[in-house]
């Protein structure tokens, strides 16, 4: 488990890297959607999920 948790990391670091290193700033907004996506979901599974549902 912990080298799936380490090769995602490894992923994300290569993607800001890479918008770093080209200046692809018009990808920050896709990237910031992605990261929240991605916190609601994990948030979801938490108890704190049913009080998600009235935000959308």
């Amino acid at each position: 488990m912990g080298t799936q948790v380490g090769d995602r990391l490894a992923v994300s670091g290569d993607l800001v890297t890479l918008v770093w290193r080209h200046k692809l700033w018009w990808m920050l907004p896709l990237l910031l959607a992605l990261v929240v996506l991605a916190a609601l979901v994990v948030l979801e599974a938490t108890p704190l999920g049913p009080l998600l549902y009235p935000v959308f």
